[in-house]
Parts: C-alpha cells; structure tokens; sequence
C-alpha cells in the first residue's frame, strides 16, 4: 500500500494524476474534508477537472493512484 506525502516534502510529477486529500477551514472551524483526483501542472497550479487552484497548499497530502483506486 502506497502511503501518503505530504505537499510540504515532497509535490508530485507534472502532469501526473494523483489522490490528493483536502481538508477546508472557515474561521478555524472545519468545514469540509475529502479526497480528489487532481494533478499539478508545471506551473504549479492544481487542476481538478475543469477547475484550476493556483493556490499551492489547497491541499495537504497526496499519494499516486493505484489500480484499485480507478
């Protein structure tokens, strides 16, 4: 089983779709937590489907899918 990187140590290759885990606060209170597909460009800007975050740390965590994830 493939564990989770942290965003911080290490981003994922360009391009590439992975897992990716989001959690999102609203003053300090969480309103939401989940898991995504989402791949990062070469310039660093999230996508997830059609939408585009170019905020680096909208998430926390990701990890490479696996055959059992699709």
């Amino acid at each position: 089983m493939t564990e989770w990187i942290s965003i911080k140590d290490r981003l994922p290759e360009p391009n590439v779709d992975v897992c990716v885990f989001s959690t999102v606060y609203r003053d300090k209170e969480l309103k939401t937590s989940g898991f995504l597909v989402a791949r990062l460009d070469e310039n660093k800007i999230w996508h997830i489907g059609k939408t585009s975050l170019e905020v680096l740390d909208a998430f926390k965590l990701w990890k490479p899918l696996t055959d059992r994830m699709m």
